[in-house]
């Protein structure tokens, strides 16, 4: 007695259905990422501006969620499959926070963590950074606009 071998038409049969599966099920090369965040529900909207450039869209807004400022892009688009970093700058030409982009397209938030640096030194702009192991080029800038009275944030 030995093991039974499957006819040629029904391993065809099962290769053809396995890689049909992985293929429609996303297991092939993926395509751009894609973030989909919402923006704060309850945080307070302090400034906002949009993206000026012929290859990158959208807008950029800072929020406070509970005293601590979250950075929201909304409907963001650029080319992907490139490393960019985001930065949030404040008037003293300071980065306040920068990280690595979620993704190449689509609405996304990110919590800082850090508390408003306060009165007197307002977010200024959002850049979107273009970086290599050699170097950081700028790509996009974002400048901002306060969007409450001046108070101490």
């Amino acid at each position: 007695m030995g093991v039974k071998k499957r006819p040629a038409s029904s391993r065809l049969f099962l290769f053809l259905f396995l890689s049909a599966a992985i293929f429609f099920t996303g297991g092939c090369a993926p395509g751009p990422l894609q973030s989909g965040d919402a923006a704060p529900k309850n945080g307070t909207l302090i400034y906002q501006g949009g993206f000026s450039s012929t290859t990158v869209s959208g807008g950029a807004k800072v929020y406070l969620v509970n005293g601590l400022v979250s950075l929201y892009l909304e409907n963001y688009s650029a080319p992907s499959g490139t490393q960019y970093t985001v930065f949030l700058s404040t008037n003293a030409n300071a980065d306040f926070y920068h990280t690595v982009l979620k993704a190449s397209f689509g609405s996304q938030l990110y919590s800082t963590g850090l508390a408003s640096p306060g009165t007197g030194v307002p977010f200024t702009q959002v850049e979107v950074r273009l970086n290599t192991s050699q170097s950081s080029t700028l790509f996009a800038t974002a400048y901002l606009a306060s969007v409450l009275p001046l108070v101490d944030y």
